[in-house]
């Protein structure tokens, strides 16, 4: 005959050790859930870094655009309001800094930008070639700082604009953001 105080501490130490079993276990998928979770909000924060460095660059793209073909200064008014104000592409930076270990895709991120910015230099001469000297006066101080060659001061006004046009939808300047696209992409 089986003794039941026996059987019974045996029963005790079986379900005390299911349980310590049981709460480590607990333990150990939450503190992989909290790692998977992390991860998650990671890559959720990458892809709207991506997105916001792309939509940045193809608004300020469209805007320069859209002002050399057609001079309206809402469009230059919208470019800068987009580079001065909305900052998506600054903004991409600022997700970068919650996510660890993203240093290379924050060296893809800062090329991107680096090249952004050279591009934002050629689209300034662009939206430059298109306003006379008097217009220079309230244009804004980066298309005023921006300098026009002997030759581009004395073609006329219709050439320059055809300049800024050619400029802006050249191959340079589709090979400048294919760059841009390429610095994002790798």
């Amino acid at each position: 005959m089986v003794n039941k105080k026996v059987v019974f501490v045996k029963g005790l130490f079986a379900l005390a050790f299911v349980g310590i079993l049981m709460g480590c276990s607990g333990l150990i998928v939450s503190r992989h859930y909290g790692t998977l979770d992390s991860c998650a909000r990671d890559v959720s924060d990458l892809r709207r870094a991506y997105a916001n460095m792309r939509s940045g660059s193809e608004i300020l793209s469209l805007h320069v655009t859209r002002y050399v073909m057609t001079g309206s200064i809402a469009e230059r008014d919208a470019y800068f309001r987009e580079a001065k104000q909305s900052k998506h592409r600054e903004e991409a930076f600022h997700l970068l800094s919650n996510v660890r270990g993203s240093a290379e895709v924050e060296n893809h991120l800062r090329t991107a930008m680096n090249l952004s910015m050279e591009l934002m230099q050629m689209e300034y001469h662009a939206m430059r070639l298109m306003i006379d000297d008097e217009e220079l006066k309230s244009a804004p101080p980066e298309i005023q700082g921006c300098r026009l060659t002997d030759e581009e001061l004395i073609v006329t006004a219709e050439e320059r604009r055809r300049r800024a046009c050619s400029e802006v939808l050249g191959d340079g300047y589709f090979s400048f953001k294919f760059r841009i696209y390429a610095a994002l992409d790798d």
